[in-house]
């Protein structure tokens, strides 16, 4: 058995490219990575030595040999989406939190499985969307659901949000055909969880969906592009994604005497002022408020993939965002 620290060590399932960015970020917070399960145990190995955790990690390539073994409180799970639900609902039956990448489940149906689960065991789940967990959109979108007015753009009116590509590597997309194209998801389910889930951290959970239209590839029958507008009380956010345009990566709020401008939104940390009057343009660096209020150094906020979350569970929110995109794709 582990003797790492069980409150703070985490056990990781999967042992792919994401696992290898969060392990990262484990090691930075130093937080004890316990144990890996993957069916490519090679894989688990390599990662293990390449972040020198041989004789503190335990690899395995049998779930219950792995649940047997490993007593953290907290499970990673970054494993493809079509076994998001199934591992879950093994940690939450095991009595362990979760951490899961990307997408928490794939239909209402099995987020609710998920949902009866926590409210039986107890126990915290969230996802690793960082909109949902950005401090910085957090902020701003209390003032905008409370229709308080900004100190120098004024109240909130407009949100606009293009996304055509999230870690800063773009790949030119090309159309594909045969059994890979079954398997592949368009670009309302590959990205619109970040453009929605900024849309939730700022307009609320209650958002309705007024309008769709999406470029459909005659190849794939995938949705290349797609334009979205989404409404909850008197504030809009328009949304546009794509493969095929090298859209900025950006999110602008609109307010009555000027906007906000947020490059590469998903993992940013600061915005800038854009003033109706003509006045200059100027930096809002929020790392100073994060750093102050979760007790950490500046320093360790130059990863523009940490995020932290008051609402460790954001259920109502992951909801809100999984509702829209199917909203979205069944139009």
């Amino acid at each position: 058995m582990a003797d790492l620290g069980s409150q703070l060590g985490v056990a990781v399932i999967g042992a792919g490219a994401m696992s290898r960015e969060r392990m990262r970020l484990f090691k930075l917070l130093k937080r004890p990575i316990t144990a890996i399960y993957s069916h490519h145990s090679d894989k688990a190995m390599e990662l293990v030595k390449e972040f020198e955790l041989e004789g503190q990690t335990k690899v395995f390539d049998s779930i219950s040999s792995f649940w047997e073994y490993e007593k953290s409180s907290y499970v990673y799970i970054a494993t493809p989406d079509d076994t998001h639900c199934h591992y879950i609902l093994e940690a939450l039956r095991n009595h362990r939190h979760v951490m899961v990448e990307n997408m928490l489940a794939r239909s209402i149906l099995e987020l609710a499985e998920i949902q009866d689960a926590i409210h039986q065991y107890q126990m915290v789940v969230m996802e690793t969307n960082p909109l949902l967990s950005s401090p910085l959109l957090n902020y701003l979108g209390q003032n905008i659901q409370n229709s308080h007015s900004f100190e120098d753009i004024g109240v909130a009116n407009t949100v606009c949000i293009s996304l055509c590509d999230v870690m800063g590597k773009r790949k030119k997309f090309r159309e594909i055909s045969g059994d890979f194209s079954e398997r592949y998801k368009g670009v309302v389910y590959t990205l619109g969880r970040y453009a929605v889930g900024a849309a939730v951290s700022l307009l609320g959970s209650n958002l309705e969906l007024l309008n769709t239209y999406k470029e459909i590839s005659p190849k794939t029958g995938i949705d290349n592009s797609a334009s979205v507008i989404l409404r909850n009380n008197d504030t809009s956010a328009v949304i546009n994604m794509s493969f095929l345009s090298c859209l900025p990566n950006i999110l602008d709020i609109g307010g009555e005497s000027g906007y906000y401008s947020i490059r590469d939104f998903a993992f940013s940390q600061g915005y800038k002022t854009c003033m109706i009057d003509g006045s200059p343009m100027y930096d809002h660096d929020f790392r100073d408020n994060i750093a102050k209020d979760i007790g950490i150094s500046k320093k360790m906020l130059k990863s523009d993939i940490i995020c932290y979350d008051r609402n460790l569970n954001h259920f109502i929110e992951t909801k809100a965002v999984l509702r829209i995109l199917l909203e979205i794709m069944a139009d």
